[in-house]
């Protein structure tokens, strides 16, 4: 019954980068520079991963990031954000 048929699969795995996000200048007042921003969002609602005429894809959403003076950030030093697919 099965003379002649043959079972195969294509699988596609894409991952970028990871990256943090920093936040710019020195929020938190320590000299350091190196400050993280608070993530109060969905980093990816509201985002489209689409490619219109060859322009740069907006990945995250940054207004689901924000910066306070003088405090330091919720978002821990390993927490990367990293576009990714599977088909």
């Amino acid at each position: 019954m099965t003379n002649g048929w043959k079972v195969s699969s294509l699988l596609s795995f894409r991952s970028g980068l990871p990256f943090t996000v920093d936040a710019y200048g020195d929020p938190s007042g320590t000299g350091e520079n190196t400050d993280r921003p608070s993530l109060t969002g969905n980093p990816y609602q509201g985002i489209s991963h689409s490619v219109i005429d060859h322009q740069p894809v907006q990945w995250i959403n940054p207004n689901s990031f924000t910066i306070n003076s003088n405090q330091f950030g919720t978002m821990d030093e390993i927490n990367s954000l990293v576009p990714a697919s599977a088909t």
